[in-house]
């Protein structure tokens, strides 16, 4: 076994647990909002701020760090196309978790600790979190699917139709699972 191989299967594994936590994390965000139990949803929200730290920014910065040491490994060079998508995707996540999904979620969880109900205003905040949480999954996926395919520059085209695809799916599934305000 070679250590390109090595670093591969280790890449590939943390980029499935950051996925599957993420996954995870909506759906069951998504259960404990449609349930309108202010505790329940509290205590969804002080979960995944107890995991971030733990799982989710260690497997998205492994998956990061393992990514560039295949890329030196394996000579590719960080201007090849499906690398460059693979990059894109990673900042954009990743910035999106540490930009609007964990100040929004710690804003959502103080609010609902010190109400102990659903307003309005989180009820917004919530939508507006799970909408984007849903389109950074969708994110995800395409970098996967990026990185499987590794489509060279004429086939840019496809990752913008996956990306598109599965952005309408992510807005697609959440529009009915939220309660009415």
């Amino acid at each position: 076994m070679s250590r390109y191989e090595i670093l591969l299967f280790l890449h590939v594994s943390s980029a499935i647990i950051w996925l599957g936590a993420g996954l995870l994390t909506i759906v069951e965000q998504e259960r404990a909002f449609r349930s309108q139990d202010a505790q329940q949803i509290l205590r969804g929200f002080q979960d995944e701020g107890w995991l971030a730290p733990r799982l989710f920014i260690p497997a998205a910065l492994t998956t990061f760090l393992l990514g560039t040491a295949l890329v030196l490994e394996g000579g590719w060079g960080f201007t090849t196309p499906w690398i460059l998508v693979g990059l894109g995707g990673f900042a954009a996540t990743f910035l999106t978790g540490i930009a609007f999904l964990k100040p929004t979620g710690e804003r959502i969880g103080r609010m609902l600790g010190q109400s102990g109900r659903l307003s309005p205003q989180i009820v917004a905040d919530m939508r507006k979190r799970l909408l984007v949480g849903r389109i950074d999954m969708a994110v995800l996926f395409t970098v996967v699917f990026d990185m499987a395919v590794k489509p060279d520059g004429d086939e840019i085209v496809l990752i913008v139709v996956v990306a598109a695809g599965l952005t309408g799916i992510a807005l697609a599934t959440g529009r009915h699972t939220a309660p009415a305000q």
